[in-house]
């Protein structure tokens, strides 16, 4: 049987120099100069060094990402539609 894969903790990813996931690098580089343009800077986005708040906000990210990619919904190819309706219903409460 595999052995489950313990989630790092924040603590965890910043002592081990656990590389961001790119959807997580991409949305804080999004989000960061958003703030800069349109909200006068105001989280002072900061990222690259121990401590930065960008990179606290990545890791947060990492971690959402990792949560939603282990969600999944199977659904059988010959599902009734009560089958069907129910994971509609499960994909929705996911989102």
């Amino acid at each position: 049987m595999a052995k489950k894969k313990k989630e790092l903790t924040i603590a965890e990813r910043w002592e081990q120099g656990v590389a961001h996931d790119p959807r997580s690098v991409t949305l804080y580089k999004g989000i960061a100069d958003i703030d800069f343009k349109e909200g006068g800077d105001f989280f002072c986005f900061k990222s690259g060094g121990d401590g930065d708040n960008g990179e606290h906000l990545m890791y947060l990210l990492d971690i959402y990402f990792e949560r939603k990619d282990k969600t999944v919904v199977v659904v059988k190819q010959d599902a009734t539609d009560e089958e069907l309706l129910a994971s509609v219903a499960a994909m929705e409460k996911i989102k």
